[in-house]
Parts: structure tokens; sequence; C-alpha cells
């Protein structure tokens, strides 16, 4: 680590990732299934688009 600033070093010195946070990021990133159906617009649409 060398950051310009020891400061910013400091930060990151503790951090040790667990596998929540894995899980947590995966499932936010998680690509939909091939097939998958998707809902139909008008149960997407805001309350703007049902004037």
């Amino acid at each position: 680590m060398g950051h310009a600033d020891v400061a910013t070093t400091m930060k990151y010195l503790h951090y040790a990732p667990r596998a929540a946070e894995a899980r947590l990021v995966a499932e936010a990133f998680a690509l939909e299934e091939p097939g998958a159906e998707a809902a139909p617009a008008s149960a997407t649409a805001g309350a703007a688009g049902e004037r």
C-alpha cells in the first residue's frame, strides 16, 4: 500500500472481507437467467406514465 497520504492507507489497513459481503455483491450484480420473463412495462411505469 502506498498512498500519498498515510491517513488514506490507514483507512484500508484493517479491512477484512467477509463471505456475507461477497454474497451481497454477487446478488447485486447477478445476471438474469436466459428465458426469464421480465415484468410488463405497465407494471413498472411510474405515476407520471399513468396520467
